[in-house]
């Protein structure tokens, strides 16, 4: 049976501690799996400013990879002389529960690719 794996933002959600928090939330076959904050920069304006690029995303072996890549073109530009790691790449995994996986009939071994 094939799976499908989708993700949705949600932008500035207010928390319980008084700050706001970007979140990516993924789903499979329409059940929320995993909920994580977006990357935090605060040398940006506003932290994260799409300074990080989210790409090559999958569920594999009961994890979510993702491969982060950072790019210095959220800068202001009176912090553009700030030196910065570009083009550095980080392959990041995060675990997802083995009981929610097992409701939805998921074979560990299958490689299910993120639907955008």
């Amino acid at each position: 049976m094939g799976h499908k794996l989708t993700m949705t933002t949600q932008h500035s959600k207010h928390c319980t501690d008084g700050k706001r928090r970007n979140y990516y939330i993924y789903f499979l076959d329409g059940v929320e799996i995993l909920k994580h904050k977006a990357p935090f920069d605060d040398t940006m304006d506003h932290g994260y400013q799409y300074g990080t690029h989210i790409d090559d995303v999958y569920l594999y072996k009961g994890n979510i990879h993702q491969t982060r890549r950072y790019s210095g073109n959220g800068y202001a530009w009176w912090r553009s002389s700030r030196v910065r790691e570009e083009g550095k790449v980080r392959k990041v995994k995060f675990p997802v529960s083995k009981k929610i996986l097992t409701e939805l009939g998921v074979n560990k071994d299958d490689k299910i690719l993120l639907n955008e």
